[in-house]
This record gives structure tokens, C-alpha cells and sequence, in this order.
């Protein structure tokens, strides 16, 4: 009986053989199709990302240093309006009065690079919770049963921001916006 069972088993082995080469080729084909789609889609967009959170802190940078700037200034300022008061120079006090009020604008305008950033790191949450939705469909790929320990973050809603939104030439955006709303054709 075992020459019949070693004969069987010898026959068997070859189709055994050639199912796992068919199984290990189609895990192998999911594999370089989902490493395709995500190098295609996800370098990219990777890149961009990257940009975009180095743009958000030289961003963040630039605003504080602006703002801590202004707010010296504002604070002499202050003090030359304190000393035209005591000079009674009604002229002096106005003229410093506007400077004044150029540097609280200054200041309200660096604050204003808030809701870029806020964009900017919305988009990179987006790429990220992306990303980790992919990865983990590679995992299901090779374990049906596989799942994070946690849910996958909820991406921002990619209709609240502007994956483009950018401080840098704010001036040019501005002059052209002022333009569109000055037109008086």
C-alpha cells in the first residue's frame, strides 16, 4: 500500500506544484500592480506634500518673525506718541497715530497666513490618510483578515481647501483681486 500511496502522491505533486507557482505568480502580478498604482500616484504626490509642509513652517517662520517685528515697531510707536503728548505736537501724534495703525494692519496680515497653512496641512492629512488607506489594502491583498489596530483616519474633505494654496507673491494675488474689484467698466 505504500508503493500506491508514494506513487500517488509523486503524481500529485507536480499539479500541487503548479497551483502553488500559479497562486505565488498572481500574489506577485497584485503586488507589482499595487506597487505601480501607488509609485504612479503616490510620489508624486509625496513630493508635493513635502513642499507643502516645508512651505507651512518657513511660512509659520516668516509670519512670527513679521509679527514680532511689527509689534517692536508698534511699541515705539507708543512711545512717540507718549512723547509728542507731552510735546502737545498735535501734528507729530497723528502722523505717529498712522504709522501706528500701518503696523497693526501689518500685523493682522501676518496673521492671515493661518488659513493658508490650515489648508496646506489639510491637504497633507489628506495625502497621508490616503496613503495609509492604500498600504492597507496591500495588507488585505496578502491577509484577508488583516486590519489595523485602529481605523484609518478621516480625511479632510478635499472641497475645504486648496492643495495649492501658497503665502508666497501674496502682494501679486492681492493687486490682482484689488484690480478685479476696482474695475469700473
Amino acid at each position: 500500500m505504500s508503493a500506491t500511496t508514494d506513487t500517488a502522491s509523486s503524481t500529485a505533486m507536480p499539479h500541487i506544484l503548479e497551483r502553488v507557482t500559479s497562486e505565488l505568480q498572481t500574489a506577485l502580478a497584485k503586488l507589482r500592480d499595487s506597487r505601480a498604482a501607488l509609485e504612479s500616484a503616490a510620489v508624486e504626490r509625496l513630493q508635493h506634500t513635502s513642499d507643502k509642509l516645508r512651505e507651512v513652517t518657513s511660512a509659520t517662520e516668516m509670519a512670527a518673525t513679521d509679527i514680532l517685528d511689527a509689534l517692536d515697531r508698534a511699541q515705539q510707536h507708543v512711545d512717540a506718541l507718549e512723547a509728542a503728548d507731552e510735546a502737545n505736537d498735535r501734528e507729530s501724534a497723528r502722523a505717529t497715530r498712522d504709522l501706528l495703525r500701518e503696523e497693526i494692519f501689518g500685523i493682522m496680515g501676518s496673521l492671515q497666513f493661518q488659513d493658508i497653512t490650515t489648508q496646506q496641512l489639510a491637504y497633507a492629512s489628506g495625502v497621508l490618510t490616503e496613503m495609509e488607506e492604500r498600504l492597507g489594502a496591500i495588507a488585505r491583498l496578502f491577509d484577508p483578515a488583516a486590519s489595523t489596530a485602529r481605523g484609518p483616519a478621516q480625511a479632510p474633505d478635499p472641497k475645504t481647501f486648496d492643495p495649492n494654496a501658497t503665502v508666497w507673491h501674496a502682494e501679486t494675488r492681492q493687486a490682482l483681486a484689488d484690480e478685479i474689484f476696482t474695475r469700473t467698466d
